[in-house]
């Protein structure tokens, strides 16, 4: 039983910790998305399809461990929904739904900033992927592998993965994003006692 609640305690804090079209998701094909410009003809920051009513969901399972045993995954819904978007920056909320029987709803409100923390992250600026985002405590990612990406039966051609470490307790982050639209695709946290997997289901407009 204690196992249970430090497992669902857990889902709760992923969502404090973290977080269509011709944009993500496309899969099978070298997607790219220009960032276009303003009206002085400047580069401007977000693409196009991040805009009003842009609906991100992710699969979220996080298994506890204690004392060496790991607990069944506990699996929940995160969805993010843009609210507003202004000039380089847009805000919106994050309902995280559990799926247990007992499970229950938080919602958050966020603002988007490059180079900030992962906080309420579903996109990386791909133009400066490293710079764009950093770990819960500040943690620098770094580049490690690129090529092509499966997940829930689609092949995503170019993907990048980039990883973080925490000094303090070793957790390690992992973000599989694509590369051409900067879609965080797939998130992982492992830690001594947990591991969370957070993978993109679906993107709509609502």
């Amino acid at each position: 039983m204690k196992l249970k609640v430090l497992m669902l305690f857990s889902i709760i804090l992923l969502s404090l910790v973290l977080s269509g079209c011709s944009g993500p998701g496309n899969g099978d094909h070298n997607s790219s998305v220009s960032h276009g410009t303003n009206d002085q003809g400047s580069s401007k920051l977000l693409p196009d399809w991040i805009r009003t009513g842009l609906t991100v969901y992710y699969n979220v399972y996080s298994e506890a461990s204690k004392d060496g045993q790991k607990g069944n995954p506990i699996h929940s819904v995160l969805k993010y929904k843009v609210e507003s978007v202004n000039g380089d920056t847009f805000a919106g909320s994050l309902m995280t739904t559990g799926t247990s029987s007992n499970a229950t709803s938080l919602k958050t409100n966020w603002t988007f900033q490059d180079g900030s923390t992962d906080k309420y992250r579903f996109w990386i600026n791909p133009d400066k992927s490293e710079a764009s985002i950093k770990g819960p405590n500040g943690e620098s990612y770094t580049s490690v592998a690129s090529g092509p990406y499966d997940l829930n039966g689609i092949t995503y051609q170019e993907a990048t993965t980039l990883q973080a470490k925490a000094n303090s307790n070793g957790t390690e982050y992992d973000i599989v994003y694509e590369t051409g639209t900067g879609m965080i695709l797939t998130r992982v946290i492992r830690s001594p006692a947990e591991e969370t997997y957070m993978y993109l289901d679906r993107v709509t407009y609502e």
